[in-house]
This record gives structure tokens, C-alpha cells and sequence, in this order.
């Protein structure tokens, strides 16, 4: 591990510390029902990982719903999928904790560190800055909401559908996808944004690698979401949906 991931990884355990107390006499609200979605593309072994992960949880298996999606793969990772994804939760008390955030009504969405599966590469650790928030500026600021990222359904249904296309294919993103759907959920969320200190995501670092292959068309989708026009913050769910134009979603 290199000089700066053992930095890292210090001021991580420092933050969880600190939310750990923070977080300890709270009682994650018995209503809240996860949505887990797991896209997976040749990724073999690591469906059985991921999928123990989620089913070993130490949370209430009936609020857990797990979508798990085969892209087409050709090795055999639909019949191992059909037996029992690539990346997985770091310990089976992922859920009880983000149930304990989102038990307070503030919190709409999270994001947090992962660590590789190798043990060698680390995501970012960084706090999205306030300035970013307060001047809705998550476009043009780096990248730093970090897997696991999660959010509160009735947010996703904000986003309009046009967000979620390619405004030079028509189509929907091809790369950078994630990006294009939660840039959109934090422009939403607002200040009802929550940097977990926990580090919740394993990353399969097999196919961290593998879609590094694509850079170049990764980088060219990454400009084009870039470029698209901020949504205003929501004060409540309860906000009319604001309709847009698809020639006004270009600067």
C-alpha cells in the first residue's frame, strides 16, 4: 500500500471513530426497506461474493431487495447467478449502519470510500465542500462521491428522464452513467447530503481495470454530463417536478 492510501486510510479511521459515537444511540428507524442494484459483466467468482454479502447482512432480510443484473456476460456468470456481482459490501453490518443515517429525516442521500479488492487502492475520501452545495457547482467540482453511493428511492424520481440520455447519441449513456444519475440526485439532495466514514464497498479491482479500456469514451461522456445544466435543489419530495427543455440542458 502506498504512502498516501496509509494516509488515507488514517484519516478515515479517525472520521469513523468519531461517527461511530456519533451514530451508537441511535436506533435505525424499522421501516426503512433497501433497494440494492448489482450490475455485473463477466464477473465469474465474484457474484457469489457480492451476493453472500447482501443475503449475510445482519439486518432484517424482508426490508432487503436485491436486483441483480447480468449484461450480457459470456463467461458463466449467469449460471452462477442462477445457482445461488462483482463488487461486494466490506461486512455484514453495511445495512444496520446506513439504516442508522437514514433514520435521521435530514439525510437523503450518502456517499462514502471504497477500498479495492486487492487492499492497494483507495477512493477518495474527501467531503463534498460546501461552496459545491451552496452553489449547486457539482458538475464542475471533482469527483469525489466515492461508492457506496445511496439514496432515498423517491429522489430518483425527480430526475427528468432526459438527464439520463445522451444528448449526442439519443440513447442512454454509454459510460459514466452513474455519474449522469447521481450528479442529478445531488443537485436534488442539496444540503441533505451525508459523507460516510465507514468504508461500506469492496471494488472487484478485476473490473476496475477492465473498464479502463474505455477511458477515452468514458472522458467524452464525463464532458457532456458536465455540461449539462444544474437541477435546483428540492425543498421537500414534495416539489413539483421542474420541466425542461432538451435545448436548454446545454450551457
Amino acid at each position: 500500500m502506498t504512502f498516501k492510501n496509509i494516509i488515507k486510510l488514517l484519516y478515515n479511521r479517525i472520521n469513523r471513530l468519531v461517527e461511530f459515537f456519533k451514530l451508537i444511540f441511535i436506533n435505525p428507524d424499522d421501516k426503512i426497506t433497501f433497494y440494492i442494484v448489482s450490475p455485473c459483466y463477466n464477473s465469474n467468482i465474484q457474484t457469489l461474493k457480492c451476493l453472500d454479502s447482501i443475503y449475510n447482512q445482519k439486518f432484517n432480510k424482508n426490508r432487503v431487495k436485491h436486483i441483480v443484473i447480468d449484461d450480457c456476460s459470456t463467461d458463466n456468470t449467469k449460471e452462477l447467478i442462477c445457482k445461488w456481482l462483482d463488487d461486494y459490501l466490506s461486512d455484514n453490518n453495511v445495512l444496520r449502519y446506513l439504516a442508522k443515517i437514514y433514520s435521521q429525516p435530514n439525510i437523503w442521500i450518502t456517499y462514502n470510500t471504497w477500498i479495492s479488492s486487492t487492499r492497494k487502492i483507495m477512493g477518495s475520501t474527501r467531503k463534498i465542500s460546501t461552496h459545491t452545495i451552496m452553489t449547486n457547482s457539482f458538475r464542475t467540482s471533482p469527483w469525489t462521491t466515492s461508492h457506496l453511493k445511496t439514496f432515498k428511492a423517491e429522489l430518483f424520481k425527480y430526475i427528468p428522464k432526459e438527464y439520463l440520455i445522451d444528448p449526442e447519441t439519443g440513447t442512454w449513456w454509454e459510460k459514466s452513467s452513474d455519474q449522469a444519475f447521481f450528479l442529478s440526485l445531488l443537485e436534488l439532495a442539496g444540503s441533505h447530503i451525508y459523507h460516510c466514514k465507514k468504508i461500506c464497498y469492496i471494488y472487484y479491482i478485476g473490473e476496475h481495470t477492465k473498464n479502463n479500456k474505455h477511458k477515452e469514451t468514458q472522458e467524452n461522456c464525463k464532458l457532456r454530463i458536465s455540461q449539462l445544466r444544474p437541477l435546483s435543489p428540492l425543498a421537500d419530495y414534495n416539489d413539483n417536478k421542474v420541466k425542461y427543455n432538451l435545448a436548454n440542458y446545454l450551457n
